[in-house]
């Protein structure tokens, strides 16, 4: 009884300062790694598409199916989720209410990749579409300069995803 009165209590506390929208995110349903991508040859087995607009990212988590064997025994990382957070450089809205969002971050300077996240929000869409359009398309484009080949690579990634929905924060209230 005591815990449902302090949970009763941590709530209408919570609740007297409001939620602040913050984000939205959506589950990925398709990926289509590019085939000279090494993400090509694993298992896509989940993965997120999230804009946080407190701190102006887009963060994209992609997991994938282990590659051990069950008849070995291997150690239990996390190495089966990558994430990529990039500033938030570009954000539109067009005429039939598609909201476009663009990340980007070059980090070729330093031996690193110039990566580009695309996401288009079709949710809103208000004109007439000839075809089948996803709620959320996610384009993934990464360029660097490979030091064994000798030669610079650009690998494209697609992906679908559901709507994005927004996610609830505990926050500053919305009004008084």
């Amino acid at each position: 009884m005591k815990a449902f009165i302090i949970l009763s209590a941590a709530l209408v506390t919570i609740s007297s300062f409001g939620f602040q929208f913050d984000s939205s995110s959506a589950v990925i349903e398709t990926a289509h790694f590019d085939k000279k991508s090494n993400l090509s040859k694993r298992v896509f087995d989940t993965g997120t598409i999230r804009i946080n607009k407190s701190t102006n990212s887009i963060i994209l988590s992609l997991g994938f199916e282990s590659n051990c064997g069950t008849d070995r025994i291997c150690a239990r990382m996390n190495s089966n989720m990558l994430q990529f957070i990039l500033p938030i450089t570009d954000q539109d809205v067009d005429e039939c209410g598609v909201v476009y969002y663009k990340a980007y971050e070059n980090k070729i300077p330093v031996d690193g990749n110039e990566t580009v996240i695309t996401v288009t929000d079709y949710s809103k869409n208000t004109c007439p579409t000839f075809g089948i359009t996803p709620e959320t398309s996610i384009n993934f484009t990464s360029r660097g300069f490979y030091w064994r080949r000798s030669e610079v690579q650009t690998l494209e990634h697609y992906f679908t995803a559901d709507k994005l929905e927004q996610d609830a924060s505990i926050g500053v209230p919305i009004s008084l």
